[in-house]
Protein backbone atom coordinates (compact mmCIF):
# COMPACT_ATOMS: atom_id res chain seq x y z
CA UNK A 1 0.00 0.00 0.00
CA UNK A 2 1.38 3.44 -0.91
CA UNK A 3 1.04 6.47 1.27
CA UNK A 4 -0.18 9.76 -0.17
CA UNK A 5 1.13 11.73 2.81
CA UNK A 6 3.18 14.81 2.09
CA UNK A 7 6.77 14.40 3.23
CA UNK A 8 8.55 17.08 5.25
CA UNK A 9 10.96 17.64 2.39
CA UNK A 10 8.17 18.17 -0.12
CA UNK A 11 6.33 20.50 2.27
CA UNK A 12 9.46 22.60 2.84
CA UNK A 13 10.14 22.78 -0.89
CA UNK A 14 6.58 23.92 -1.52
CA UNK A 15 6.92 26.55 1.21
CA UNK A 16 10.18 27.76 -0.34
CA UNK A 17 8.52 28.11 -3.76
CA UNK A 18 5.66 30.11 -2.22
CA UNK A 19 8.11 32.37 -0.38
CA UNK A 20 10.27 33.03 -3.44
CA UNK A 21 7.24 33.58 -5.68
CA UNK A 22 5.61 35.97 -3.21
CA UNK A 23 8.69 38.06 -2.49
CA UNK A 24 9.65 38.18 -6.17
CA UNK A 25 6.84 40.62 -6.94
CA UNK A 26 7.69 42.87 -3.99
CA UNK A 27 11.28 43.11 -5.24
CA UNK A 28 9.99 43.90 -8.74
CA UNK A 29 7.80 46.71 -7.35
CA UNK A 30 10.80 48.20 -5.50
CA UNK A 31 13.03 47.97 -8.60
CA UNK A 32 10.40 49.67 -10.75
CA UNK A 33 10.78 52.79 -8.61
CA UNK A 34 14.22 53.28 -10.22
CA UNK A 35 13.98 51.57 -13.63
CA UNK A 36 11.56 51.94 -16.53
CA UNK A 37 9.41 48.79 -16.84
CA UNK A 38 10.50 47.70 -20.32
CA UNK A 39 14.19 48.21 -19.47
CA UNK A 40 13.69 46.14 -16.32
CA UNK A 41 12.00 43.35 -18.31
CA UNK A 42 14.87 43.43 -20.83
CA UNK A 43 17.48 43.23 -18.07
CA UNK A 44 15.64 40.38 -16.37
CA UNK A 45 15.53 38.27 -19.53
CA UNK A 46 19.12 39.18 -20.49
CA UNK A 47 20.50 38.07 -17.12
CA UNK A 48 18.43 34.88 -17.27
CA UNK A 49 19.58 34.18 -20.84
CA UNK A 50 23.31 34.58 -20.32
CA UNK A 51 23.87 31.57 -18.06
CA UNK A 52 21.17 29.52 -19.81
CA UNK A 53 22.90 29.82 -23.19
CA UNK A 54 25.93 28.06 -21.75
CA UNK A 55 24.01 25.03 -20.44
CA UNK A 56 20.89 24.57 -22.57
CA UNK A 57 20.55 23.55 -26.20
CA UNK A 58 18.29 25.39 -28.61
CA UNK A 59 14.89 23.70 -28.83
CA UNK A 60 14.09 21.90 -32.07
CA UNK A 61 11.88 24.71 -33.40
CA UNK A 62 12.44 27.29 -36.15
CA UNK A 63 14.19 30.52 -35.10
CA UNK A 64 11.07 32.46 -36.16
CA UNK A 65 8.93 30.62 -33.59
CA UNK A 66 11.56 30.94 -30.88
CA UNK A 67 11.87 34.70 -31.47
CA UNK A 68 8.08 35.13 -31.50
CA UNK A 69 7.81 33.28 -28.20
CA UNK A 70 10.54 35.44 -26.66
CA UNK A 71 8.89 38.68 -27.77
CA UNK A 72 5.41 37.60 -26.66
CA UNK A 73 6.57 36.46 -23.23
CA UNK A 74 9.15 39.20 -22.68
CA UNK A 75 7.28 42.19 -24.01
CA UNK A 76 3.73 40.90 -24.00
CA UNK A 77 3.50 39.23 -20.61
CA UNK A 78 6.30 40.67 -18.48
CA UNK A 79 6.53 44.07 -20.17
CA UNK A 80 2.84 44.75 -19.67
CA UNK A 81 2.93 43.30 -16.15
CA UNK A 82 5.79 45.64 -15.20
CA UNK A 83 4.02 48.63 -16.74
CA UNK A 84 0.91 47.78 -14.69
CA UNK A 85 2.99 47.32 -11.52
CA UNK A 86 4.73 50.65 -12.04
CA UNK A 87 1.40 52.42 -12.20
CA UNK A 88 -1.00 51.03 -9.63
CA UNK A 89 -1.37 47.26 -9.46
CA UNK A 90 -0.27 45.75 -6.14
CA UNK A 91 2.45 43.08 -5.99
CA UNK A 92 -0.06 40.66 -4.44
CA UNK A 93 -2.52 41.06 -7.30
CA UNK A 94 0.30 40.89 -9.87
CA UNK A 95 1.44 37.55 -8.48
CA UNK A 96 -1.91 36.00 -9.31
Amino acid sequence: MTSNALTWRAALLALAVVAVWGTNFVVIKVALADLPPLLFATLRFTFALLPAVLFLRKPDVPWRNLAAYGVLIGLGQFGMLYIAMQHDISPGLASL
